[in-house]
């Protein structure tokens, strides 16, 4: 599937598997495929706007906090 992110000012298509790696009550897990720079990343979809709006501090806490030994 492809998706559409908002990074440095502009709009990215990410490209994701087909397969989820896990879902939940908010949204599933994909491995995103391309661009090449996200290889090794993965996104979360969430079933709707409200999820994101509720876990938008977790996310930048994410973001700014990326584990270094992976």
């Amino acid at each position: 599937m492809i998706y559409y992110i908002h990074r440095q000012g502009k709009d990215v298509a990410i490209e994701t598997e087909s397969a989820e790696l896990s879902s939940g009550g908010q949204g599933k897990i994909y491995k995103i495929c391309s661009p090449y720079e996200f290889k090794d990343y993965c996104v979360k979809i969430y079933k709707n706007k409200n999820h994101i709006d509720e876990n938008k501090n977790k996310i930048q806490y994410m973001v700014l906090n990326q584990p270094k030994n992976i």
